[in-house]
């Protein structure tokens, strides 16, 4: 999944070059670095499959053309990760005992370990060839952070390349702080990954019995696409169809639900903050990507996409902010408000600031 605008990101991610077409997290765009770790190990090209913003398939198969140009599926308009998914399965079927299994990966994880996470994934595509369980792969947590969904595991399954697989009891919105730490003491919670791994005809009953008008968009999706007018069939049912998470819609409301409990190194890049755990600080605690100049300054996130045109960033006598420069506008905030930037883009939005969006 390939679609989001990545907002908290602004502004080096915009809507035309949102951050998992950004070099965020290394040298390559976060999507390239995603498709990479699998291509030749788990997945052939003609196998993988991204879903993302009808805008943006043409810079995406420009990026990726080890793909087949077909398998880059643009979304009509965003409607949440349920149609997403919906719209993956209408693509690659779901009907007969031979339905394929789907993996559903995003391009905005950091992922350390890789020949654990290989055999992670290996482990969680064995267990979802079964046909009986839904899979997510659970992340061990390493501190109690309130910016991830928390899973409550229950029995052990069984172990498989070295990875437990258990049963999950249920779903946990994010936390606030205290409840994080009650979380991480307890030691059966794993942090919510967001990638699943199903047979298709399995994710297809989930839908028929959670969200059952989804299902029954995903079939004249289907009949659309097999009878060769797939285009007419996805923007006349896509636009219609509910808002909805595949964590809200099927996960929390399955009984059916596994996990693996992964033994790779693992980071949502989900707000700058993030650049503080994939980066090396200096000696004052400053994580800087680009040119920036600090003096007397700690704990501070400084990023000028320089790449881009970007001012350098000199930052003097100043302590944990997040200070991001790009061509045309310089974002400030508190560390603790990372995950607010997004309140910047909704502003820009309400004031009809295109030109920055």
């Amino acid at each position: 999944m390939a679609g989001g605008a990545g907002e908290r990101f602004w502004p080096v991610s915009r809507r035309d070059s949102p951050k998992q077409l950004l070099p965020l997290a290394g040298a390559e765009s976060m999507l390239r670095v995603s498709v990479k770790r699998l291509i030749g190990s788990l997945i052939a090209p003609e196998d993988l499959y991204i879903l993302t913003a009808e805008r943006l398939t043409q810079r995406i198969r420009e990026e990726l053309p080890e793909l087949p140009p077909e398998n880059v599926i643009g979304e009509p308009e965003p409607r949440n990760t349920a149609p997403c998914l919906g719209l993956a399965l209408a693509h690659t079927g779901f009907e007969g005992e031979n339905a394929p299994v789907m993996g559903v990966l995003t391009a905005d994880h950091f992922i350390g370990k890789l020949e654990r996470f290989r055999s992670d994934l290996d482990a969680a595509y064995t267990e979802a060839e079964k046909g009986e369980n839904l899979v997510t792969i659970g992340i061990v947590p390493t501190r109690p952070d309130t910016g991830f969904g928390y899973l409550e595991t229950g029995e052990d399954l069984y172990e498989c390349n070295g990875a437990r697989i258990n049963r999950v009891k249920r779903f946990c919105e994010k936390p606030d702080a205290e409840t994080a730490q009650s979380l991480l003491d307890a030691g059966n919670y794993l942090w919510n990954s967001g990638m699943f791994f199903w047979s298709n005809a399995t994710l297809f009953r989930a839908f028929e019995q959670s969200m059952p008008e989804l299902a029954e968009g995903v079939r004249k999706m289907r009949e659309g696409i097999v009878n060769s007018d797939g285009g007419d069939a996805v923007r006349e049912v896509f636009p219609r169809l509910e808002k909805t998470s595949i964590d809200y819609g099927v996960m929390e409301r399955a009984s059916n639900v596994a996990c693996v409990r992964s033994t790779f190194e693992w980071d949502d890049i989900g707000a700058w903050d993030a650049a503080e755990r994939i980066n090396e600080p200096d000696g004052a605690g400053n994580v800087i990507v680009g040119n920036a100049l600090t003096l007397e300054a700690k704990n501070n996130i400084l990023y000028s996409d320089i790449k881009n045109g970007a001012p350098m960033i000199a930052a003097y006598g100043v302590e944990d902010l997040i200070v991001v420069s790009s061509a045309d506008a310089v974002m400030i905030c508190r560390r603790s408000d990372a995950q607010r930037v997004k309140e910047i883009v909704a502003a820009l939005k309400a004031q009809g600031r295109e030109e920055l969006l």
